[in-house]
């Protein structure tokens, strides 16, 4: 029995054996064995998006992410009748200020120059739930939104309650004499309608988590006498007393940048609790019931790194796939170790790409990009939030002196780069506006009698989609392969394991046309198929190399690297075939007599 049994295994064995051989020799793709066998020379590289030696994880579904940022008052206004009126009262008198009341304008207007933050348009939440369908068609994934907590300015960062909604974008009443009157509950079921409109459209919500601040107006403070209960600045016996920091109580305080209505909260133990420590009823508790997937942290540098780091580890309790992204205008290393932050704001990948854009150095535009990678770890750098502008800077469009194959260059870049590219609201239809407050223009619907550019917004949806529709786009490995001066070109190479496993990013930003020749002898082999999805052209690697016709302020991204096998003639198999059957016969035989045959008995 126990040879019989031994004869099984040994002819399963060489069967199996054989049918390896054959799979291999029929599946085996030269040009990924060529990637592996060059890998070894470029695993200096340590950028992955699955890099082993990664300190902490990042949501996955934010490497994947498109973000689209909304200022609430200027995006849409989808109910008319939660507008402010011209001479509701946002702020009292106080010893130096005269008070400070609504203006209503014109949704065809730019805002109020110098800022007050006293100058509505009427966007609202209702505005972004109508506007799901739109976002879903641009290719949007994710929204991040501008304070929408309740606040008497139009921005948002004064906040008077973190557990509301701004009562000018959700709902409220007015008395007979037209006194405003906030409707907390059903503003809240305002804002679950939107992000219940948003998940059907699968976006996700993002909000601004404003914890180094609040309003002079909030019931721990109460400047402006609204509550009954005593504020910090009523009582020095106030229960809120020590969440703020007096210097001469109590007109002297401590305020971010000086801005008086602007008081900074202490981070008393208390204040922690409220904000994420009470596993019951908790600021971030509150909102993830209301569908919410992630914080932006504003000023984020100007809080402490415990309480980040007691921020993470509740909100990664509750939400393990949430993301937690830190406003920060430098090198967010310290805030990135795996216990804070999920990843930054990434100005740093502003500036160089706009700077490039306008025809900056190619080799300058590399060594600032390389060194994002050097100081980020990997799974921070796959989940930055890579914008080209915001509500804090110029239009990306006005940087760029309002040349839009610049402003197109630059997204052509931004959605081929790791990291989640993000598109402030209006860029898609070619919004300009210089900084802070002109960045903060209402949007250009065109049935409200405005002109956006539709070519922008074609431009937009086209790379957007491109993006979405190669993971090497997203998630791929980064290798700079040409960094050439003198001719404006700057190529990238990326990859993966997907079924387009290669891309080769050209970009040319030069005013001059462009003949350049890519070596990929280390990436792939001859024959290797490339198709061009930017411009609609196919190459195939000859000699280790491909030669691309490149436009002005333009570029060439071509995926793809499998190679055709080549027909082996008609005879070659049939005659590799019976070599193998010819030697299982060998082995099978050897086999059967060594387990077979006759044994002399031992006599003893």
């Amino acid at each position: 029995m126990n040879r019989i049994l031994i004869l099984t295994m040994t002819v399963s064995l060489m069967f199996s054996s054989f049918s390896t051989i054959t799979q291999q020799r029929s599946t085996a793709d030269p040009s990924q064995l060529r990637a592996l066998s060059s890998q070894h020379a470029r695993s200096s590289d340590p950028f992955s998006a699955q890099s082993s030696d990664s300190v902490f994880k990042s949501p996955i579904w934010v490497k994947d992410a498109v973000f689209y940022q909304i200022f609430p008052d200027r995006f849409r206004d989808g109910d008319p009748s939660n507008n402010p009126v011209d001479g509701d009262l946002l702020w009292r008198a106080w010893s130096r200020e005269e008070s400070i009341s609504a203006l209503k304008m014109p949704w065809n207007e730019i805002p109020e120059e110098p800022a007050r933050g006293r100058d509505w348009f009427g966007g609202d939440l209702k505005g972004v739930q109508d506007k799901a369908q739109y976002l879903a068609d641009l290719g949007v994934t994710a929204i991040y939104l501008n304070p929408t907590m309740d606040s008497t300015d139009n921005h948002g960062y004064t906040i008077i309650d973190y557990k509301s909604v701004n009562r000018y974008f959700g709902t409220h009443s007015r008395l007979q004499d037209g006194t405003l009157v906030v409707d907390p509950e059903k503003s809240l079921e305002v804002f679950r309608n939107m992000t219940n409109e948003l998940n059907k459209h699968e976006i996700k919500v993002i909000l601004d988590g404003v914890f180094n601040h609040v309003s002079a107006k909030h019931q721990w403070f109460d400047r402006d006498n609204d509550f009954q209960s005593q504020g910090a600045y009523e009582n020095q016996s106030s229960q809120w007393y020590t969440w703020f920091n007096f210097y001469n109580w109590p007109n002297s305080y401590q305020a971010w940048h000086g801005f008086l209505n602007l008081p900074e909260v202490t981070e008393v133990a208390d204040f922690k609790t409220y904000v994420y420590g009470d596993p019951n009823d908790s600021v971030i508790k509150f909102w993830h019931a209301l569908g919410v997937d992630g914080w932006r942290l504003d000023t984020g540098q100007d809080i402490n790194h415990s309480f980040w780091k007691g921020f993470r580890t509740a909100y990664k309790q509750l939400n393990h796939d949430g993301y937690i992204v830190g406003e920060f205008f430098g090198d967010a290393t310290p805030w990135l170790q795996g216990d804070e932050w999920d990843s930054v704001m990434n100005y740093r990948f502003r500036d160089a790409v706009l700077e490039w854009a306008l025809g900056g150095n190619v080799n300058g535009f590399d060594f600032k990009l390389t060194s994002i990678i050097d100081d980020y770890p990997s799974e921070a750098f796959y989940a930055a939030f890579n914008l080209l502008d915001s509500h804090d800077t110029e239009r990306a469009l006005t940087r760029l002196g309002g040349e839009k194959n610049r402003m197109k260059l630059a997204v052509i870049f931004q959605m081929t780069y790791p990291g989640a590219p993000v598109v402030y609201y209006g860029d898609e239809v070619g919004m300009q506006g210089l900084t802070d407050p002109d960045c903060r223009r209402p949007y250009l619907w065109q049935d409200l009698g405005l002109e956006p550019d539709l070519n922008m917004l074609e431009h937009y949806k086209r790379l957007i989609s491109i993006r979405k529709g190669y993971s090497v786009l997203r998630t791929g490995t980064l290798h700079t392969l040409l960094t050439d001066n003198a001719n404006h070109i700057y190529t990238l190479v990326r990859e993966d394991n997907s079924t387009n496993p290669i891309a080769v990013l050209i970009y040319n930003n030069g005013v001059t046309p462009q003949t350049v020749t890519v070596d990929l002898s280390s990436f792939l082999s001859d024959g290797a198929n490339l198709t061009d999805v930017l411009n609609s052209q196919k190459y195939k690697v000859q000699d280790g190399k491909i030669t691309v016709q490149l436009s002005s302020l333009w570029a060439s991204i071509l995926v793809g690297g499998a190679v055709a096998l080549p027909e082996m003639p008609a005879m070659a198999f049939p005659y590799f075939f019976l070599v193998v059957i010819v030697a299982v016969a060998v082995l099978v035989a050897a086999t059967t007599y060594i387990v077979l045959r006759p044994r002399k008995s031992q006599v003893t």
